[in-house]
């Protein structure tokens, strides 16, 4: 369990220092900063919340339901509104990268978020590639950033969850 531990805790100091080297700019002390990003309602909703696992799920519920609602005003051909969400999905998983590195205490947290995190981002990532192709070429550089900004996230969490060898070839 030690060895565990030892391995770990440079995953998630790995995970917050990469976090901040994407130019996170949100402070999350006590979440006062939230990002301007939230409705009202979401901000509410995150206000209630005591605990940071809790305020880590809803952001990324509030992160996910943005590229949903791309992909709709995609669909319905309102490429302004759908480029605004994933400018808005870009800042909000920034952001709760930033508070799952920063504010979850426990270990076992963590590592859970992570996980959820991960997963979460793996289902984005397909809505990220779906938009990629197609939105007209004067959205694609938001669409671009938004999947390039995604698939780092998601290899972060990667490494949280599962170790910095994650990625390391093998020596064969």
């Amino acid at each position: 369990m030690r060895y565990i531990r030892k391995l770990f805790q440079p995953t998630c100091l790995l995970f917050v220092a990469l976090t901040i080297g994407l130019g996170a700019s949100a402070s999350v002390e006590g979440q006062k900063a939230l990002p301007q990003d939230l409705t009202p309602q979401e901000k509410a909703l995150i206000e209630r919340e005591k605990k940071e696992k809790d305020i880590a799920e809803l952001l990324i519920r509030f992160s996910s339901e943005r590229l949903v609602s791309a992909r709709a005003s995609l669909m319905s051909e309102n490429y302004e509104h759908a480029a605004s969400q994933v400018k808005s999905y870009k800042v909000l998983s920034q952001y709760t990268s930033q508070v799952i590195g920063s504010s979850i205490k426990k270990d076992s947290d963590r590592k859970k978020i992570c996980k959820l995190f991960e997963q979460s981002l793996r289902r984005d990532i397909e809505i990220l590639e779906m938009l990629r192709y197609q939105i007209p070429q004067k959205y694609a550089t938001d669409v671009e950033d938004a999947y390039q900004q995604t698939s780092k996230l998601r290899e972060m969490a990667l490494e949280a969850v599962f170790g910095n060898d994650f990625f390391k070839e093998s020596e064969n």
